[in-house]
């Protein structure tokens, strides 16, 4: 019984794990997306001034 409690909760803790990199991975991707467009902005306005 204890044995199949542990299993649950390693189960439960993996998918916690993965759940939570996928979400940090789809919300870097959004948030750099977004931060790169502002980046590139700037860049591309401090290329122009250097022109």
């Amino acid at each position: 019984m204890i044995g199949g409690i542990d299993d649950v909760n390693l189960g439960f803790d993996i998918i916690l794990v993965f759940g939570f990199l996928f979400a940090y991975f789809v919300w870097r991707l959004f948030f750099n997306r977004r931060e790169g467009n502002r980046k590139n902005k700037i860049v591309k306005a401090i290329i122009k001034d250097k022109e």
